[in-house]
């Protein structure tokens, strides 16, 4: 038994600290991604990837796992030639005229050519997946007690820019939760555009009860969860079911748990496999495209616009202007034919 959420009511675009320069295609890794899960978990469709990591530390996101997502996400983003594409900044002066399209620096987002020299190959959803009763138990306490102030600080700096890394990335960004997720974990199921949870799995944001409060996790959890719900569970330590963490918006789906935990991870796989196949069954372009729009038109706010309120009369306009964009895509062309002709659309990204 899966629950699906329509998630509404966002009202803030998750800002994150902008990626560094050292992002180039110099810093793209050799390894590339699969479909097929080093864990125990099932494989996963033509056009979807997963994103693992595991240690024993209940899956705490170490420098050396937060090292690894960053490396594999780099990796599913960088083509044959070693180009990385990332999603652009999310503002709205980063949609280019019609003019514009072919000098931009992301025209493979709005070019279906420069898209298939760009993206030919690459995925259009990742699955972020860890293995074990704990989904994830946010930072390395037994790694940060100690270190300096400037090492610290270096944990914290990878941590947000893996996180922009989730949101930046053209694929649609899918977190497999089998267990408990706290602080950095936690933040990481908010950054990620979808999860799926089994029943039992919770989340919680327990940093102040051991006097670290969890202000990162805060930024990603306070954008996806009522602002008082997360105030709460940021200052009591306490933690959010699964089927609470659905209906106020943290997670997208929930696979009811049985007890068996074998059978339940079948579930949950199942349920992963069949969210990632609606997913690739459209184009790729269109996706990507969609996600920089959805995440973009969230940050048109009221006191930046002309129009005031709470900035949905501009966000519609600017949306429009996407849409418009959109249209004149190979696979919106495809798209259109294929309704009007009744047949299956055969998408060209």
């Amino acid at each position: 038994i899966t629950t699906r959420s329509s998630i509404t009511g966002i009202s803030m675009l998750l800002k994150f600290r902008p990626l560094p320069s050292s992002l180039s295609r110099d810093a793209a890794p050799a390894r590339r991604f699969s479909s097929e899960s080093g864990h125990s978990n099932a494989q996963l469709p033509k056009g979807a990837a997963y994103i693992q990591f595991s240690n024993r530390r209940r899956n705490a996101l170490s420098l050396e796992s937060l090292r690894s997502i960053k490396s594999q996400i780099l990796s599913a983003n960088t083509n044959q030639q070693g180009k990385l594409t990332l999603l652009p900044d999310f503002k709205r002066e980063m949609l280019p005229s019609k003019g514009e399209i072919t000098s931009s620096k992301f025209s493979w987002l709005f070019d279906s050519n420069e898209w298939r020299k760009s993206r030919e190959g690459l995925p259009t959803v990742l699955v972020i997946s860890t293995e074990g009763p704990v989904f994830s138990s946010g930072h390395d306490l037994a790694e940060l007690k100690g270190k300096s102030k400037e090492e610290i600080t270096e944990t914290f700096d990878l941590c947000a820019e893996v996180m922009s890394l989730v949101r930046r990335a053209p694929q649609v960004v899918v977190t497999r939760v089998q267990g408990l997720a706290t602080a950095a974990g936690a933040q990481l199921v908010s950054t990620s555009d979808l999860a799926v949870a089994l029943s039992s799995a919770s989340f919680g944001t327990p940093g102040v009860k051991i006097g670290l409060y969890c202000t990162t996790p805060g930024v990603a959890v306070g954008r996806v969860l009522p602002h008082k719900s997360a105030f709460q569970m940021l200052a009591t330590g306490g933690t959010l079911s699964a089927q609470t963490a659905l209906q106020q918006g943290m997670i997208s789906e929930v696979v009811e748990a049985s007890g068996d935990s074998v059978k339940d991870l079948e579930r949950l796989d199942a349920a992963i496999v069949q969210l990632a196949t609606e997913i690739t069954a459209s184009a790729g372009q269109v996706q990507a495209l969609g996600k920089w729009a959805f995440w973009t038109q969230l940050g048109i706010q009221g006191e930046e616009t002309e129009g005031g309120g709470d900035g949905m009369a501009d966000a519609v306009k600017w949306a429009g202007q996407v849409m418009a964009r959109n249209s004149q895509l190979d696979d919106a062309k495809e798209g259109f034919a294929a309704f009007l002709e009744k047949r299956k659309p055969s998408w060209k990204t």
